[in-house]
């Protein structure tokens, strides 16, 4: 599992139009980023559980990578 350090900074990096929040693209490039690769149907199912309005905030993403990391 990444630290949060390096998910501060993966976060950083795609979160591509600079609003401190990831949408559902720029999510799964962080995702790919990591090393973890889901399909299409799990990373959409697993994104909308801790998206809001359809983005995540880097708590959610620290919760989104864990649940990838875990599989």
């Amino acid at each position: 599992m990444a630290s949060v350090e390096q998910l501060q900074t993966i976060y950083a990096q795609h979160d591509a139009d600079g609003n401190g929040t990831l949408d559902k693209a720029e999510a799964h490039k962080a995702v790919l980023a990591l090393g973890d690769h889901a399909c299409h149907e799990d990373f959409d199912q697993h994104f909308n559980k801790v998206a809001v309005n359809g983005v995540i905030d880097f708590e959610a993403f620290k919760t989104f990578a864990k649940g990838f990391h875990s599989h």
